[in-house]
Parts: structure tokens; sequence; C-alpha cells
């Protein structure tokens, strides 16, 4: 009597186990099944290539820091240092959602970041296995007032 209620209680566990698998595995695609996915490059990955823009990181650099606009009060505060700004990069080459990561003091790092969104876009953007992808990427802006 007992073998066949141990039985009887193993066969439930394993149609409930296998209901469970089953409705796991055939409910899965209505989960993951999104086309659109945001993509963000890992740099560990081999089949990346990082967003090119014009001139190169050096003529996105030099573009920010010719293009920063010192009001008098800055003039006055007379900080130096660096800013560290991360953004995207979009598949179109659009840099949006630009953060500052080391901030400097609150009217350079507002100066800054209009600075770069200013700028022209990139002309390639990040690849991720042949596929263009969005990706983060950052950038230092020194201030040295003279």
């Amino acid at each position: 009597m007992n073998l066949s209620k141990s039985n009887a209680i193993r066969n439930r566990r394993l149609f409930l186990f296998t209901i469970c698998v089953l409705g796991v595995i055939l409910l899965s695609p209505v989960f993951t099944g999104c086309k659109s996915k945001a993509v963000v490059i890992n740099p560990s990955d081999l089949n990346q290539t990082q967003p090119v823009y014009p001139g190169g990181t050096d003529s996105l650099l030099m573009y920010v820091a010719r293009h920063i606009e010192f009001t008098p009060y800055m003039n006055e505060i007379d900080a130096t240092g660096k800013i560290l700004i991360r953004f995207i990069v979009e598949k179109d080459g659009r840099i949006t959602n630009p953060e500052i990561q080391r901030s400097l003091e609150k009217y350079y790092d507002e100066a800054a970041i209009k600075s770069l969104m200013s700028a022209p876009r990139f002309i390639k953007p990040a690849f991720h296995s042949g596929v263009p992808v969005r990706s983060y990427y950052v950038i230092p802006v020194k201030i040295m007032l003279e």
C-alpha cells in the first residue's frame, strides 16, 4: 500500500514538473519575442567596432573645447580641471543622453554638455556582429582658463 501511494505521489510530481517545463518552453517566445532590443556593446566582445567621429576622437575633443561658451560668472570662479562626460552614440550617429561622470562645477558642466550636443554626428555607429548598435562613449573635457 505504501509503495503504490509513494508511486502515485511521484507520478503527480513528475506530471507537474513536465507541465511546468512545457509551459516555460511554450511561453518563452512570448516573453522574449521582442523584435527590437537595445544592445550596448560589451568591451570584452571581439565582434565589435567602436563608433567613428569625423577626424577621430581628438577632433571631437577639440570641437567640444573650442565651442564651450564661458560666461562672466565662469571667468570669476576660475576653475581648472577635467570633466568626464558619458553619452550614447545612437545607430544613426546622433549623440544622446549625456551624463556627467566627473563634475568640475555646475556651470562648466552645463557648458560642456551644451558644446557636446552641438557637435556633428558620428560618421559611423558602433557595430556588433555586423549590426549597428547603440553604444556608450566617454570623453574628458579639460578646463584651463588663461
